[in-house]
């Protein structure tokens, strides 16, 4: 599927990524061509104009999965129990009537290991996160890529 390439960065504790470069392009590919349905401070949120969804989000939407949103507008929680038994709660997106994690399944639909989800999920916005695509990239020995005038 497209280019895909191990990173060095940031792996600590966890197997190396195979970063999928032709998704995680896609998903900056629409974010920047679509600003206004992104927002990397939401995973998902329902708007009078449409869903806004950060990169996790905008990845996930791509390829099939779907939000629940309240009555707010916010994306919709769902409750589940740790391994001793303890309750938390976790946004999810929807595929098939099964509820996915929206960290742990776009880290994974887009090959990154658990640190780098954590890095390129928590940048402010899209530079940031063209800034981060490109410096793994580098690492891997994927050309730069530049998404319009920013």
């Amino acid at each position: 599927m497209g280019v895909r390439a191990a990173a060095e960065g940031c792996t600590e504790g966890t197997d190396l990524a195979v970063i999928d470069f032709e998704r995680l392009d896609a998903a900056i590919t629409y974010a920047s061509e679509h600003p206004a349905e992104f927002d990397m401070y939401t995973w998902f949120k329902q708007t009078r104009c449409g869903t806004t969804a950060c990169l996790a989000g905008t990845a996930l939407l791509q390829a099939g999965y779907e939000p629940r949103f309240t009555a707010s507008g916010r994306a919709e929680d769902v409750d589940l129990l740790d391994a001793d038994g303890d309750p938390y709660s976790i946004t999810a997106a929807w595929r098939d009537g099964v509820a996915y994690p929206v960290s742990e399944t776009a880290a994974e639909l887009l090959g990154l290991t658990v640190d780098q989800a954590d890095e390129i999920f928590n940048l402010a916005d899209l530079d940031e996160v063209i800034e981060m695509r490109n410096h793994w990239a580098a690492e891997a020995g994927v050309p730069e890529r530049i998404w319009g005038e920013r």
